[in-house]
């Protein structure tokens, strides 16, 4: 795969009223409003930004989405700019591609954000070492958070029929996340569900939500939780605790260390045995 890093030599220029932004091409998950402004301020003064990366044929901007909506802040929808047009295999190689361009300049992505590209990208068959070089992370690192998902299950849209209201709907989905695992002598058993009546799909985790990891909700769960879920306190501390031991990350010369790691494993033992 050609470095992202080195296409960002324009081929070509489009009006900048016809550029689209389509979210699901995003590998951000939040727009970082104060930075556009930053942007925005600067190109106001004369700074040049390197040219956004669009899709051939659809136009939609596959790398430069804050350029972007700085340039549309700045100047009238019929200035045109100067562009790297590309096109893309599929999906995976387009979601790589703005993968290893985030991660080669600017605002690093968030653990977060790299959860969700792990689970879009599963699918392609990508090596570790292929997803090491993308993101410039160890793979031991990138197969911790690539395992911190949920399995959301969904009625596939297009099969619930036009006529159903919201409420009908929203029973149908309810029904299906019921049915979806059954508990059976303390063994849980999932029924795969008739394709293409439903859709199960591999979904990140924020911090402080691992109690979730490889469970099955619905998709208005995990919208509610995404949009709304802020980790509690304890539970927040908990995770970044797990996390930096699983990732080794203690220093075991460290006396401070070991001996607060001493005393909590003494309180937990205690606390867990009442």
């Amino acid at each position: 795969m050609t470095q992202a890093i080195e296409t960002k030599v324009p081929n070509g220029t489009v009006r900048l009223g016809d550029v689209i932004i389509d979210p699901s091409y995003q590998v951000r998950k939040k727009v970082n409003l104060q930075k556009i402004n930053h942007y925005a301020d600067s190109m106001r003064a004369g700074s040049v930004f390197p040219p956004i990366v669009i899709e051939k044929v659809t136009n939609k901007v596959v790398c430069g989405f804050t350029t972007l909506q700085a340039m549309q802040k700045t100047w009238e929808p019929d200035t045109r700019i100067p562009v790297v047009i590309r096109s893309f295999e599929n999906e995976g190689e387009r979601l790589r591609f703005a993968a290893e361009d985030n991660a080669t300049h600017g605002q690093p992505l968030d653990p977060f954000d790299i959860k969700d590209i792990l689970a879009r990208l599963a699918p392609f068959g990508i090596t570790d070492s292929e997803l090491s070089s993308t993101f410039r992370m160890s793979v031991g690192k990138l197969n911790k958070l690539a395992g911190q998902n949920v399995i959301t299950v969904g009625v596939n849209p297009r099969f619930v029929p036009e006529e159903f209201d919201d409420e009908k709907r929203a029973a149908l989905i309810a029904e299906v996340t019921q049915q979806s695992t059954e508990e059976t002598e303390g063994t849980t058993v999932v029924e795969q569900p008739l394709e293409p009546r439903f859709i199960k799909v591999l979904k990140p985790l924020k911090l402080g939500m691992s109690h979730l990891i490889g469970q099955e909700i619905s998709v208005e769960v995990y919208k509610n939780m995404e949009d709304h879920y802020f980790p509690h306190y304890n539970l927040a501390i908990i995770d970044q605790v797990i996390m930096r031991i699983d990732d080794n990350t203690i220093n075991r010369n460290s006396v401070n260390e070991m001996a607060a790691l001493r005393v909590l494993y003494t309180k937990l033992g205690a606390f867990l045995s009442d």
